[in-house]
């Protein structure tokens, strides 16, 4: 069964934006929370969900979404493997989308440059 099925018709960017919108946001609720650590099993299952959407969208299997959308963050000098989609446009800065990346204070990846 396949679940999140409203989404299938949206772009890769937009399906990635929405999953990290969507865990930032209980992050943010639960900060203050004692057991905050516990939302990596939440990271881990949302992370699942993503990747089986994406392969569904795509046709393709698990492990090829990870190869296609793989990228590496570097936040104080820590690397961290993230889901990422890059939008180039004319004359602007690329439209990025991740899954994974640590949050700034602003709630954007930590290497995001506005």
């Amino acid at each position: 069964m396949l679940h999140r099925t409203e989404l299938i018709n949206d772009s890769d960017f937009t399906i990635i934006s929405l999953y990290q919108a969507e865990y930032r946001g209980l992050v943010e609720y639960y900060r203050l929370a004692y057991n905050l650590h516990t939302l990596t099993k939440l990271e881990g299952v949302m992370e699942m969900s993503l990747t089986k959407r994406l392969s569904a969208k795509f046709r393709i299997s698990v492990p090829k979404v990870y190869k296609k959308y793989k990228a590496i963050f570097s936040v104080e000098s820590k690397p961290y493997t993230v889901l990422q989609v890059k939008i180039e446009r004319e004359g602007k800065k690329p439209l990025v989308a991740c899954w994974g990346a640590p949050f700034n204070a602003m709630g954007f990846p930590a290497s995001y440059v506005p």
